[in-house]
This record gives structure tokens, C-alpha cells and sequence, in this order.
């Protein structure tokens, strides 16, 4: 398996010590350790992650590199996103991915690295409710395969009445936006926050935002939520 300093002169040798573009992207790898960075190759493997990166793969932050999509992620999730790659990779033009991962909503902004590169796709991932990560020129794909994560004990309509209540919508205002009534959204109500292990309405609207249920008005600022 790579070490981080493997995957660094790695690419000195790939690019060259003089590709500015390489060392900019190594330093938002390996220093910047709050924003998810990673590098995946035409094969899906992981070439390179940092901490932050690791801790949204995985939920900790254990070496990924050596490893591929599919050791880590469901099948069908890594073959999506290995289709991403690949597509950024022939068309060599960015890719902004809306995608879920273990119950957060993320903008993954995929871009070749460097530009004239065939074999590599850069990724940065930022908290879609932190309304970032947008990659200029690039229009955004929703991922089809999603990572509910804790949000999978939750029924499809369940989903969609926690992202109405993120959304500021009263009980009755729920109920006949769906067409059903008050009560039968009140059951739903409380089987999301027993299931979730939520009482409020205030965390719940958190919880909606993180995992893109709904739209975070514009006041709202980046503060990442742990307790789901």
C-alpha cells in the first residue's frame, strides 16, 4: 500500500518538480486538512487522500491509498462514481457531483489533475449545505446511488416529509402538500425522530439540511453537524 510520501513523489515523477499545478493540489491535499481532497486514478484506486477525505470515505481515518472505490464503497456506488472519473477524464472537463455520503450532502467538484492529465481525477468534496465547492464551468449531475447512512433507517416518504420540515413546513402545510392528513404526517413525524433518536424540530431541520432534503436559506453558515 502507498504511504502519503509514496503518492507525493509519485507524482514529482508524473509531472515533474516544476508543474506548479501538482504542488498547489499537494498542498491542498496533505495540508489542508478540512476540506475532503482525493485523487483517483482511470481504475478507480485511491492515489492519494487526505485526513478529511478519509473520515468521509470511511468515518476514520485509516490509509486509503492502494485501495479502490470498490473496497470501500457499495457496488453500485463505486460504479457510478468510477463512471464519473472516467468521463472527466475523456472529456477533460470538470464535473460537479451532487452526491450523498454516509447521510451528508456533498458537492464533489471532479476535475483532471493536472488539466492535460489521462489518468487521474482530482476531488474535492465540500458540505452542500455550506453552499461551496462549486467548479466554475461545470454543470451539476446528481449521483443516483445514494449513502443514506443513519437517513437509511428512514422510509422513502419519511425522507420526504423530514426535507418539508427542514424546508419550514408546518404539519398541516405537509399534509396537504402530500394529500393526506394532518395525523397520518404526525405518525410519520414521530417514527422520524424515534428512529433517528431526534426531539426537536429545530435538529431535524439539521439533519434535513446536511443531507440535501431541503435548501439551507441563505443566513445559514457552514457548521458541520456530528450527531448523526
Amino acid at each position: 500500500m502507498r504511504t502519503e510520501q509514496d503518492v507525493q513523489e509519485f507524482l514529482r515523477q508524473r509531472f515533474g518538480s516544476n508543474n506548479a499545478q501538482a504542488y498547489v493540489f499537494m498542498s491542498a491535499l496533505f495540508l489542508d486538512y478540512g476540506t475532503p481532497a482525493t485523487v483517483i486514478s482511470d481504475q478507480g484506486e485511491f492515489l492519494g487522500c487526505n485526513p478529511a477525505s478519509r473520515m468521509l470515505m470511511l468515518g476514520e481515518d485509516r490509509l486509503l491509498q492502494g485501495a479502490t472505490l470498490f473496497d470501500v464503497l457499495p457496488r453500485a456506488f463505486a460504479k457510478e462514481r468510477l463512471g464519473y472519473v472516467r468521463n472527466v477524464i475523456e472529456a477533460r472537463t470538470p464535473m460537479r457531483v451532487k452526491s450523498v455520503i454516509r447521510g451528508r450532502s456533498y458537492h464533489c467538484c471532479m476535475r483532471p489533475f493536472p488539466p492535460d492529465a489521462d489518468l487521474m481525477v482530482l476531488v474535492v468534496s465540500t458540505p452542500s449545505h455550506c453552499m461551496l465547492g462549486r467548479c466554475t464551468g461545470a454543470d451539476i449531475i446528481e449521483a443516483t446511488e445514494k449513502d443514506w447512512g443513519p437517513l437509511a433507517a428512514l422510509t422513502p416518504r419519511e425522507r420526504e416529509i423530514l426535507g418539508l420540515l427542514g424546508a419550514g413546513l408546518s404539519i398541516g402545510a405537509i399534509a396537504s402538500h402530500l394529500h393526506r392528513g394532518v395525523k397520518t404526517i404526525e405518525t410519520h413525524r414521530t417514527a422520524i425522530g424515534r428512529k433517528l433518536k431526534v426531539r426537536t424540530r429545530t435538529h431535524l431541520t439539521q439533519i434535513a439540511m446536511i443531507a440535501g432534503l431541503c435548501e439551507p436559506p441563505n443566513e445559514i453558515a457552514p457548521h458541520p453537524i456530528d450527531r448523526i
